[in-house]
């Protein structure tokens, strides 16, 4: 039991901790608009009020531990590869680098912010 409390943990100390990092990131340096922020937030709830379902019905037929281990697998991965792209790299930089992508998705001018600005 205490195994399932400490995965249950885990879980959603990522979970809220990505929530709180990707609304601070979008507003702060990106500079997107609250309202457009709510509405990607409210279509990745709704993605994954969906996906619960659809997941107990695999662990429903396979089991819960592989499905489970096949989730914490993939978030692992993705965590490797966001820690593999910044490794060595400043966080002004990082930052920088962000921002450009995110202006060459919007076909916005680039603004570097510097890293007063949104940690203020």
């Amino acid at each position: 039991m205490l195994v399932g409390i400490g995965a249950r943990f885990a879980e959603n100390t990522l979970y809220y901790t990505d929530i709180t990092f990707s609304i601070t990131y979008l507003k702060r340096v990106a500079h997107k608009d609250t309202t457009e922020i709510l509405l990607l937030m409210l279509g990745a709830h709704l993605l994954h009020v969906f996906m619960i379902p659809l997941m107990g019905y695999l662990s429903d037929l396979m089991g819960r531990k592989p499905v489970y281990w096949v989730g914490a697998a993939l978030i692992s991965i993705v965590a490797v590869g966001l820690t593999r792209e910044t490794r060595g790299k400043s966080l002004h930089q990082v930052d920088a680098e962000s921002q450009a992508r995110l202006s060459a998705l919007d076909g916005a001018a680039c603004t570097t912010p510097r890293r007063g600005d949104w940690l203020a």
